[in-house]
């Protein structure tokens, strides 16, 4: 599976899971260790 690249406040993300609430888990793509709990209309997504 390939990473779904997000961005959410100006900032670029990994989308890891989505909720059935519409909740998303996001990575920041330069710490890992940055999970984020947010939703999902707020995510803007990227084309690869």
């Amino acid at each position: 599976m390939q990473d779904q690249l997000v961005q959410y406040n100006g900032k670029n993300y990994v989308l890891l899971y989505r909720y059935s609430s519409d909740y998303c888990e996001i990575q920041d793509t330069k710490n890992r260790y940055q999970i984020l709990l947010v939703e999902y209309s707020k995510l803007s997504f990227k084309t690869n």
